[in-house]
């Protein structure tokens, strides 16, 4: 394992590949196929392809891990309802976006031509939750945490900031119709099938006017981007 590590980094044809990742991970990766996949989005592969989709969902699982560990030692006295909350606000799409424009990961990621504002595109995010679980696979779950806690959350983070921050858009839109005296409601607009799990488009509505629409694997995920863009639309 060393001497794979080695080779990568000095003797590869691989070897300045090696050496950027490195940068980021904080650690000489080991399985270099491992971040090709990570850094590979679907808009560049043909059906059926080897794409980060698969990377994403372990990455997202292990991420959520992670922060629910780490809220739980660093808050012993607040309750599930507290850690529920700020963990979403740590690891919103927006957020995980943010953090890999700063980490520089678009100088990583394959992608169509087509896609070119990244920082619009959720795009950032999934690569970054597939490179934890490239890091996950390439090491294992400690390997995997101090990359979150050190080279993520760490310098890029605020947690004291953050609890300040009301990130549940969906209850701000929510309480913002009632007190108007309108219907606010979330539809599913499209579903389609992706790697054998479903996008759900998620639309947000108010007296069935509709002010935000959101993609996302998870439906309250989506749910809560909707919430997000409708609360801008509506200057709430």
């Amino acid at each position: 394992m060393i001497l794979r590590r080695i080779y990568n980094l000095l003797l590869s044809p691989e070897k300045d590949f090696t050496r950027s990742l490195r940068l980021i991970l904080g650690f000489t990766p080991r399985n270099l196929s491992l971040y090709h996949q990570a850094f590979h989005h679907a808009s560049v592969t043909q059906e059926g392809a080897i794409n980060n989709e698969r990377l994403e969902l372990l990455g997202d699982s292990v991420l959520n891990m992670v922060i629910a560990d780490l809220l739980f030692r660093k808050f012993p006295n607040r309750r599930e309802g507290f850690m529920t909350e700020m963990r979403s606000k740590i690891v919103s799409r927006s957020q995980m976006n943010e953090i890999a424009f700063q980490m520089a990961l678009p100088n990583f990621i394959r992608r169509s031509h087509s896609i070119r504002n990244l920082r619009e595109n959720d795009l950032l995010g999934n690569a970054l939750e597939a490179l934890i679980g490239a890091v996950y696979l390439d090491t294992d779950y400690n390997g995997a945490r101090r990359f979150v806690l050190d080279k993520m959350i760490a310098p890029h983070l605020n947690i004291a900031e953050l609890e300040k921050i009301d990130y549940n858009f969906k209850s701000k839109l929510i309480n913002w119709a009632q007190s108007n005296k309108k219907v606010c409601s979330f539809k599913v607009i499209d579903e389609k099938r992706a790697d054998h799990r479903i996008l759900y488009k998620i639309g947000a509505f108010i007296d069935e006017d509709g002010h935000g629409e959101a993609e996302s694997f998870n439906k309250k995920q989506a749910e809560q981007l909707a919430a997000e863009l409708a609360c801008k639309a509506l200057g709430i």
